[in-house]
This record gives structure tokens, sequence and C-alpha cells, in this order.
């Protein structure tokens, strides 16, 4: 596939996504468009490293409403999703799933099990899209979990956002909290009333450094083959001064 077939492709698959979503709508317009640039990568790494094919499964760990595996169902793909977030909380997720023919499967991600239903080595390739910075029981050891969900040789596609940067330390010389979530995390209980872990999708409980995050992966069994910075897209409900600013050329460096 080329670099203009790739593109193109995408274009078409962003465009069926976004007319299952009303204009107005926070996900459309500003969770999606501002996620654009790191879906694409996702996408782009997947088709790279794992070509769609008969016996080739992606699952999609932290799937939310399940909106990247009707993107990968565009290109062919089998998938499939798992997530902490209750049915009630995202209601579309179950009519969008059941389209794609897609299993769904629940579990809590903060606990020593956190795919007590999922098929083990079953997958080509899983994807781990901003969820990373959510785990407070066992990073690694669930980064380990996912492993066993592959098949041999199956890859994982991890993104978290990047703490480490110039926007973070302008807040952190002014006093500010530089994780997202703080006043959430201080103020949200981290047990339930059953004595489990909660996974609060409003908390980083974590953000890591490409080295720390390059080191678990490789403690947890994988073989890192790659890792770069993905700046966020420009969209319209960003302020515009933030908008302006994103448009240096230097911006992506910094």
């Amino acid at each position: 596939m080329t670099r203009r077939t790739s593109v193109d492709s995408f274009r078409k698959a962003w465009s069926k996504l976004g007319a299952l979503y009303p204009p107005a709508s926070w996900f459309r317009d500003e969770h999606l468009a501002e996620n654009r640039n790191r879906i694409e990568r996702i996408l782009c790494d997947i088709m790279r490293l794992s070509r769609p094919g008969p016996d080739v499964r992606v699952i999609d760990v932290g799937c939310f409403n399940g909106f990247l595996c009707y993107l990968l169902h565009q290109y062919g793909y089998q998938t499939a999703g798992t997530d902490a977030l209750l049915d009630s909380a995202v209601p579309e997720r179950q009519e969008l799933m059941a389209s794609l023919n897609a299993a769904y499967y629940p579990g809590n991600f903060n606990q020593p099990n956190p795919f007590p239903d999922c098929p083990r080595q079953h997958y080509s390739a899983a994807i781990l899209g901003e969820v990373f910075e959510h785990i407070l029981y066992h990073p690694v050891g669930f980064l380990q979990q996912i492993g066993a969900l592959l098949t041999p040789g199956g890859i994982l596609i991890l993104t978290t956002p990047n703490p480490y940067t110039l926007a973070n330390a302008v807040r952190m010389l002014r006093g500010r909290g530089f994780i997202w979530g703080d006043t959430e995390f201080a103020t949200f209980p981290k047990i339930d009333s059953r004595g489990h872990m909660i996974t609060h999708e409003q908390v980083h409980y974590r953000e890591y450094s490409r080295e720390v995050l390059v080191d678990a992966m490789q403690r947890a069994g994988f073989k890192v083959l790659e890792a770069r910075y993905i700046g966020p897209s420009l969209h319209a409900k960003q302020p515009l001064l933030t908008r302006c600013i994103k448009r240096l050329p230097f911006w992506p460096w910094l």
C-alpha cells in the first residue's frame, strides 16, 4: 500500500466514523479531532506490522465506545475490545460492536486478572491507547497480561501522554499541576465498597518518560521496535492562541 493510498483509505474510514456521531458532540468535535494524528499513526503501524487477513485479530484494550474497532474493521481486521467502563456510561458501544461482529469483554484493569474472559494467545495485535497512565495496581504486570493475549510474535502498540514537555515545565514553574486529573486523584477513592481497586477514566495515576516506558515494556517481555513522540492535532475547539502556537514550525520539537 502506497502512502497516497494509505492517506486516502484513512480519510474514507475517518469520514465514515465521523458520520456515526452528531457534529456538535464532544466526542466527534473534540476527542476525535484532537487525537487524529495519534489514531492515524496507530492504524499505519498496524498496517505495516500486521496486515489484515483471515487469521489476523486485533484487540483494543480500553476500547471506550468501540471507535477504533470500527476503524480497524474498515481496513479488514477482525476486532475485539475490552474496557472498564460500564455499558451505561457508553450506551452506543454495544450496538456498534454488534454491528462489527466484534467481541466485547468487560474488565477491571486495576485487578490482578484484568481480562478474565478474553481468550489467551488469540490476537495478532493489541492496542493500548491512552490507558497505561490509568493503571495503578501493577503496570508491568498489566503489560504481561496483555502479552498473554497475543499469539507468538504478536505486537502491542501503546500510546500514553508525555509529561516531559515545555508546556508542562511552564506549568510547574507557575505552581500548577501538570498531570491530568490531579484534583480528581486527590478527591476520588481508589478502592470500592467491595475492596476492588478502581479504574478512573478521569485520573492519570502516573505519566512516564520514554525511557521508563521502554524499560517497563522490556520487563514485561516485549521487544521494543520503535518509540516516538506524536503531537496532538489542531482542531476548531482549541483556543485561537493555542492553535497559532501549534502552527509554529518548531512546535513539534517542544
